[in-house]
């Protein structure tokens, strides 16, 4: 085996295969389930109304924005924010149930 082949094979074993993309993205949501874990894990930030407090006003800024922009920040947070990742605190049903709920009540 050629050293650059080897090299090459060496450094796709230890990158491994990229991490799948998250079930979210795939799952649909179901908007009364999403009213209830924004009630519980949301509206503190972004209060009932969705306009905000502590957390962005969302009928300011979900209109326009698509529903894996939407996914995305509630999985990774977004930096610089008090908006915190909820990837590990969500199921990925729940991240599918809030982002169709937040969705059709503030979104496009």
């Amino acid at each position: 085996m050629t050293r650059s082949l080897m090299l090459i094979t060496l450094l796709t074993a230890a990158c491994g295969d990229p991490e799948p993309e998250h079930p979210a993205y795939t799952l649909d949501g179901d908007v009364s389930n999403g009213e209830a874990v924004y009630a519980r894990t949301c509206q503190s930030c972004h209060a009932a109304d969705g306009t905000g407090g502590d957390g962005s006003d969302l009928t300011e800024t979900l209109p326009g924005m698509e529903r894996d922009e939407v996914i995305e920040a509630v999985l990774d947070g977004i930096p610089g924010t008090t908006m915190v990742s909820y990837r590990s605190i969500l199921t990925a049903q729940e991240i599918a149930d809030v982002v169709s709920y937040i969705h059709v009540t503030w979104g496009s």
